[in-house]
């Protein structure tokens, strides 16, 4: 029977069961119908596509793709017991799957007695851990290591690297040197190679390598008894001479014999009961003298003899001594009353120069007198004293001071005494700027203070072989002594010579002139002049460099006589 039903709606249907009648009709705007001929029937072959609803009849056997089995107990396995039938396997706490000899699977909490499995056993039997040690590193194995492993295991040890000097190593790779000596560098041990050269000593190297000595070292005492060890002027040798090993009696001293050293015939006294006493000799000792010697009390007194001891006394002659003494014979050849002042001129050689008094400035005469001359090794040239004042011997230039520079900020001269002189000359040889780039300025001081505020004005003129420059201020802060326009740098130095005038005078600008010769840009000559311009008198002068230090070169002030 055919029935052929409309179904709007199938959710609204409910629950069809065999039996229930169903009649349809076409689907409003297609062409679908369901039809059924009987849905009581069970000889169905296609119902098309269900897309919804409930499944409400008897399970669906493996065959259909179902499993036929209507419930499932929580953590259960599903396998196969047959072709066509499935089984649930029910979960078991802490068990394996396993099979039995039919396949038939099962969850056990003990494993099968002939199960394999690689690197375990069913039943365990411990195996040992053993080792094989490096010569220089052993392993202890603690617990019980026979039995501590599944398989049998073994460490084997072995050496690489340097063992540290905190670790009672070397810190090297060392090689053994046969009679080399083991020391330590800064940091390792190290091997000092022996010598082939018998009987050497180890010397220090002042915190380095020790050396082994160039001379030789006797390796016995030798075949004589009392020998001394001696420089041959290679070696380190035996003596030849013996030195006396015990002397015989209290008081003797070791003396030649020509041949070896032996303890003297004559004895010496080892203690002086008075004081003041001598040695001398009595014919066979050396003895303590009976008389006495006095301690010098008073500048200028004589020893002589009281008929007891000896004294000091100042000695009267009571005999004129009429004559002259000649030089000979330590005497003047010359007659002269108390006042007259001596003196003998001292020769290098009959033809030779006269040798005066020469010594540095700081060693001249404390309490000098005007007459005095000498030749000064500080200033190298001659000098004498005026009554007033050491002067150079070689003109109205006296050298005051001299200052070197050394990586120094400034040169200063400041003990100059404008009472004896009223100008000075400044010689600067060989200054060497730090800085690229930069001038040599002069400053002055008054009443102790260096000034460097802009009340300085210059004017110079370069030259060149190739041009001709100038430049120059009315306030600068020093004045310059090379060219403005052209730079000393630091790898040239260059030398000036600056007179100064007028250094008392307290109504007047103080003035100066100069010249010099430095590198710039090329090889510079240069001329100038320059003034202070304050009033006060000028106590001090000071050298800089525009900008950072003076490397090295030398500066000199000289007085000039008024």
């Amino acid at each position: 029977m055919a029935t052929t039903v409309k179904v709007q709606d199938l959710t609204d249907l409910g629950v069809i069961t065999a039996g229930d009648k169903l009649v349809g009709e076409r689907v409003a705007g297609t062409t679908s119908r369901i039809t059924y001929s009987d849905i009581g029937s069970t000889a169905r072959t296609t119902v098309g596509t269900l897309t919804t609803g409930v499944w409400n009849a008897t399970t669906i056997a493996p065959g259909y793709g179902g499993t036929g089995i209507a419930s499932y107990t929580t953590n259960s396995m599903v396998y196969a017991t047959g072709a066509t039938t499935l089984a649930q396997l029910t979960a078991v706490a802490n068990a394996v799957l396993s099979y039995n000899g039919s396949g038939v699977p099962s969850a056990s909490t003990t494993l099968p007695s002939g199960l394999t499995i690689p690197g375990y056993q069913a039943t365990l039997t411990p195996a040992a851990l053993t080792k094989v040690d490096d010569t220089n590193v052993t392993l202890t194995l603690g617990g019980t290591p026979a039995t501590s492993l599944l398989q049998a295991s073994s460490l084997t040890l072995g050496w690489t690297g340097q063992l540290g000097l905190t670790r009672g190593g070397t810190a090297a790779s060392l090689t053994a040197s046969n009679g080399g000596v083991v020391y330590s560098t800064a940091s390792a041990l190290a091997v000092l190679s022996g010598t082939a050269t018998a009987n050497k000593m180890l010397l220090s190297g002042s915190s380095t390598t020790p050396t082994w000595s160039t001379s030789t070292i006797p390796t016995s005492a030798g075949a004589t008894a009392d020998k001394h060890l001696k420089s041959d002027g290679t070696n380190y040798v035996l003596a030849t001479a013996t030195i006396s090993d015990v002397p015989s009696t209290s008081g003797k001293i070791l003396v030649s014999d020509g041949t070896n050293w032996i303890t003297s015939t004559p004895t010496f006294p080892n203690a002086s009961a008075t004081s003041g006493k001598m040695v001398k000799s009595d014919g066979t000792n050396w003895v303590a003298s009976t008389e006495t010697y006095a301690v010098p009390g008073t500048a200028g007194n004589l020893l002589r003899s009281d008929g007891t001891n000896w004294t000091a006394a100042k000695a009267t002659l009571t005999t004129d001594v009429t004559g002259l003494l000649p030089i000979a014979n330590g005497g003047t050849n010359a007659s002269t009353t108390d006042a007259a002042k001596i003196s003998l001129a001292v020769i290098s050689a009959t033809t030779g120069s006269e040798i005066l008094p020469s010594g540095t400035t700081a060693q001249r005469d404390g309490s000098p007198v005007a007459g005095y001359f000498r030749f000064n090794t500080t200033t190298t040239g001659f000098e004498g004293y005026n009554g007033s004042a050491w002067t150079s011997a070689g003109g109205d230039f006296v050298l005051i001071s001299s200052a070197t520079a050394s990586a120094s900020a400034t040169i200063d001269f400041t003990s100059i005494n404008n009472s004896t002189y009223d100008s000075y000359r400044i010689i600067i040889r060989d200054f060497l700027p730090a800085t690229n780039g930069v001038n040599l300025l002069l400053r002055t001081s008054a009443a102790g203070v260096f000034r460097s505020t802009g009340d300085y004005s210059y004017q110079n003129l370069r030259w060149t072989t190739a041009a001709v420059g100038y430049g120059g201020s009315t306030t600068a802060t020093g004045i310059i002594l090379d060219a403005t326009g052209d730079a000393m740098v630091n790898t040239a130095p260059g030398s000036w010579v600056v007179d100064f005038f007028n250094c008392s005078n307290t109504t007047k600008s103080k003035k100066c002139i100069s010249q010099g010769y430095y590198t710039g840009a090329t090889l510079l000559g240069t001329v100038g002049g320059g003034q202070s311009a304050p009033t006060t008198a000028v106590d001090g002068f000071r050298l800089l460099m525009s900008s950072g230090n003076i490397t090295s070169g030398t500066a000199y002030l000289y007085g000039v006589k008024a």
